[in-house]
């Protein structure tokens, strides 16, 4: 017996809507339900939905740093050097990139 087996696709789903592609109302799921909406309110409900989620993700990320440290302590072990790092923002890197003539 042959399975196919296909890899699973992620969509951002206001690349179809930011396409130009769809015109008038939009179908969105809520849970087992399918409702049309119009297509500007659909874009607004999923950008905000999108920005809690960032908020929510930093949230996490910062919480398991003092988790992982919490654990380390615990365990008697040395605090992990450089678990507190966090990435340069675009302008950080601006001038950075600038100071080093890259």
């Amino acid at each position: 017996m042959v399975t196919q087996v296909r890899p699973l696709k992620f969509e951002n789903p206001l690349d179809d809507q930011n396409s130009g592609t769809i015109a008038g109302p939009v179908t969105v799921c809520f849970g087992n339900m399918f409702i049309k909406l119009p297509k500007d309110k659909t874009k607004q409900m999923i950008e905000k939905d999108q920005e809690q989620l960032d908020v929510e993700i930093q949230n996490l990320r910062s919480q398991l740093k003092v988790k992982v440290n919490e654990l380390y302590e615990a365990q008697g072990k040395p605090e992990l050097k450089g678990f507190n790092l966090t990435p340069l923002d675009p302008d950080e890197m601006k001038a950075i990139n600038k100071v080093l003539n890259v």
